[in-house]
């Protein structure tokens, strides 16, 4: 049995490319969108270097410096008296107080280092009140000695101090803002090697998972389904079976094989039974086949019916199945198994064909038509037959039947448990009987399935027997994947057959009758 490939059922193949290409795009997009950020950040943290931070910590040296120079000028104007240094003071301390307005003007409010400026502009004042402007004014006076005392005092260094540790907090706050934009622009050169190394990775990832999604997808697919054409190519194998897999195109073109195939068997077992035919009297032969064929599907609303008859020698069987419409509305279905094959059975099967039919025709119940039919036998002692009768209504509802010694039909739910519709009489032959009748409820999805031991009793290349438990198994699998009646009875003929070493034992005969929805059928 071909291994099933692993897959994505349902799942076109056009479906999964996209996916794929839209994964690989989303990545590619996200990693860009990541990157494109970080860059954006960066760049504003260099023009703010560029255009900020650079000039602020210029400016906060230049302050520094200014300051410094100022009280110098002022203590030399203290001691001189001389008018040159108040000259520089003036011109100093306008220096100072242009780089405090620029620095204003520069570092954006709310932030710490505006916190500081201001600190300076405040200390400058508290400065100019306590220090500079009264000992100006005590030199212009004349009174050196005041204008000394003024300028020595606690008050007047307190307000220098401040004057100068604010403008030095400026500069070390302006200072570690550049080192912090400078160690972010490092930490975005690394992120950007990780990332662009990660984008790699995960190309290679993609084409790696494109490679194995091909192979899964494409590849394996193709070449289990070319196994398969091989297999099927070499003499004597073309009963097996093709299992279609892969994404629903590759699926379709392996179910198209497989029906293609089908198709070739059946041709070539028309053929060989016409070969076969040749040994038997062709006009009795055609006129008897005539009469055993199954009618076609009925038409009746609720219920979907489809049969196959194999026969083991020529186109002779002594199985053979009908649908007959009753007066009260329902369907009988009829599957007999006449003992031996070749003409002598096709005669005696006509024969029983003819009374059950007739008798299910006229609304007799299914035991009275085996009842009916059983005279048939009475000078038949080396001949026999076993029959089952099923009686359906068109829809939901009881199903009836009559088992006269006939492997068991199979009631498979369609919650997929099983039920068997076991005999309830002997089988048909010279030494009589008695059978009953029996009922049991249908539903909407039922299937029914009523076949002769021909397909049971198929023995594998060891020698054994199918049996009902693995039939059961193969008719469940089948009724859950199959698309309709005939479709079902192929699935099952197709797979019993590739696992029979010796399908031609016996005549073959397989009907399905799947329940639907009387009211909605019509």
């Amino acid at each position: 049995m071909p291994t099933r490939v692993a897959t994505l059922p349902g799942v076109t193949l056009r479906a999964r490319v996209a996916v794929l290409a839209a994964v690989g795009a989303l990545a590619v997009v996200v990693a860009g969108i990541v990157i494109g950020l970080r860059f954006a950040d960066t760049v504003q943290a260099a023009n703010t270097v560029i255009d900020v931070l650079q000039p602020a910590a210029d400016d906060a040296d230049t302050l520094v410096v200014a300051r410094v120079e100022t009280e110098g000028d002022l203590q030399d104007y203290v001691l001189t008296g001389e008018t040159r240094f108040l000259v520089e003071f003036r011109r100093d301390l306008a220096v100072a107080d242009e780089a405090l307005a620029r620095l204003d003007d520069r570092i954006p409010g709310g932030t710490p280092a505006a916190g500081l400026v201001s600190r300076a502009k405040l200390a400058r004042e508290a400065w100019w009140e306590a220090d500079a402007a009264p000992t100006i004014a005590a030199v212009q006076s004349g009174d050196l000695a005041r204008a000394a005392e003024i300028t020595q005092s606690d008050k007047a260094w307190a307000a220098y101090r401040e004057f100068i540790d604010s403008a030095e907090a400026l500069q070390d706050a302006i200072d570690d803002q550049r080192e912090q934009v400078f160690r972010d622009l490092a930490d975005f050169n690394r992120q950007l090697a990780v990332a662009l190394a990660a984008s790699g990775i995960v190309l290679l990832l993609l084409l790696a998972l494109l490679y194995l999604a091909l192979r899964s997808w494409v590849l394996r697919p193709l070449d289990l389904l070319r196994r398969q054409l091989r297999a099927v190519a070499r003499r004597g194998e073309h009963h097996r079976p093709i299992e279609p897999a892969g994404p629903p195109e590759l699926e379709a073109a392996g179910t198209d094989a497989e029906r293609m195939r089908r198709q070739l068997v059946t041709e070539i077992d028309e053929a060989r039974a016409a070969r076969e035919a040749l040994a038997q009297d062709a006009p009795v032969v055609a006129a008897i086949r005539r009469e055993l064929r199954a009618t076609d599907d009925p038409g009746m609303p609720g219920l979907r019916v489809f049969g196959a008859l194999q026969p083991a020698e020529g186109v002779l069987a002594g199985d053979w199945w009908d649908t007959v419409r009753r007066p009260d509305g329902t369907l009988a279905v009829v599957v007999t198994d006449v003992s031996g094959h070749g003409p002598a059975a096709g005669i005696a099967a006509m024969r029983v064909r003819t009374s059950v039919t007739s008798a299910l025709a006229a609304g007799r119940a299914p035991d009275r038509a085996l009842t009916e039919a059983a005279p048939g036998f009475a000078d038949e002692d080396a001949r026999f037959a076993t029959v089952a009768v099923a009686v359906l209504p068109p829809g939901p509802g009881e199903l009836r039947w009559a088992n006269a010694g006939h492997p068991a039909p199979v009631l498979v739910r369609a919650d997929g448990s099983v039920e068997r519709l076991e005999p309830t009489g002997p089988l048909l032959s010279c030494l009589g009987g008695t059978w009953e009748s029996r009922s049991v409820p249908v539903a909407a999805g039922d299937v029914l399935l009523l076949f002769t031991d021909g397909l049971v009793e198929s023995r594998d290349r060891g020698g054994a027997e199918l049996g009902d438990d693995e039939l059961v198994a193969v008719l469940r699998q089948a009724v859950a994947d199959a698309d309709g009646a005939e479709d079902l009875v192929a699935r099952v003929l197709a797979r019993v057959r590739d696992r029979a070493a010796d399908w031609r034992r016996d005549d073959v005969t397989l009907v399905a009758v799947r329940i639907g929805d009387a009211a909605a059928a019509g």
